[in-house]
């Protein structure tokens, strides 16, 4: 390429030609004019592309286009078969070394199979179910409770339970009925909530939001602080929150209670009575029972 582009340069020289002009009328930048003349294989682009950058600067300069592209591509065929006769001494030179490589690759791809294998074998061993000693003791207490039952429920109904077996009930009692009836949240039927609903959002942080409407229409959002959403659904809506204290809802026009802290993520099925205030609800039974 180098004596392609001495032959150009000479050409161009005697033509009273400069690089600046051939960039301007041809659009070849100078860097890439000046690889050309100095045949910097480095700098060149792909030999389609010289093809057509020889093309140019040959017809600007006033050369005929096809010899000089005839001259690059013997130089490109001259090329090639030089680097291929050096591969072939190379090769004579060291014989074994293409074997030595091969073998060396056989020998690494055989080490990691092995390797695989090993490491396949144990996650499998190390992921055996087991069965933990705190549910071998449950079911033991289990069956222990059980045949306690039986073996209460076989006895003369003459015999009157003592007091701290009835003391010891009454506080059982007492604490599932407080674990049920938490102060402040009324289980009310669904049924009691008028429909249709109508839901309406209103983002105070920045909310990502995702809606299943009537258990087929589904939305998704990215709420920004001020904006405001409204939905309507005969059956139900489900929600999927990203920030759960980012937004506020309100169902039917009613305010629902805060679903959680700020970029918690929760998941909620509408209508929900626990959301619901207490106000609202006992308005609604009211309502009902006129």
């Amino acid at each position: 390429m180098k004596r392609l582009g001495e032959f150009l340069r000479g050409e161009r020289q005697a033509r009273g030609i400069s690089l600046q002009q051939i960039a301007a009328d041809t659009r070849i930048s100078m860097k890439m004019l000046q690889a050309i003349e100095e045949g910097d294989g480095e700098q060149l682009p792909a030999p389609v592309l010289i093809k057509g950058f020889l093309r140019a600067y040959a017809q600007r300069i006033g050369l005929d286009p096809e010899d000089v592209i005839v001259e690059y591509q013997d130089l490109i065929e001259e090329v090639g078969a030089r680097h291929e006769a050096i591969e072939k001494f190379h090769q004579r030179l060291h014989p074994k070394s293409s074997k030595k490589k091969s073998l060396a690759l056989f020998i690494a791809l055989g080490l990691l199979a092995v390797l695989a294998i090993f490491w396949t074998h144990a996650d499998f061993v190390h992921r055996q179910p087991e069965t933990p000693t705190e549910v071998k003791s449950s079911l033991s207490l289990e069956v222990g409770q059980k045949a306690t039952i039986a073996d209460s429920a076989s006895e003369p109904a003459e015999k009157q339970p003592s007091e701290e077996a009835t003391k010891a009930a009454e506080e059982i009692d007492t604490e599932a009925e407080a674990k049920i009836f938490q102060p402040g949240v009324r289980k009310a039927p669904v049924e009691l909530l008028p429909g249709p609903f109508v839901l309406r959002v209103e983002a105070l942080e920045r909310t990502w939001l995702h809606i299943i409407i009537d258990g087929s229409r589904e939305r998704e959002y990215l709420l920004q602080p001020g904006e405001q959403l409204t939905w309507m659904a005969r059956s139900d809506l489900e929600l999927l929150v990203g920030n759960a204290g980012g937004i506020r809802l309100f169902l039917n026009d009613n305010p629902l209670k805060l679903l959680g802290q700020s970029g918690e993520v929760v998941r909620l099925k509408l209508p929900d009575p626990s959301l619901i205030f207490e106000n609202v609800l006992e308005g609604t039974d009211s309502g009902n029972r006129q």
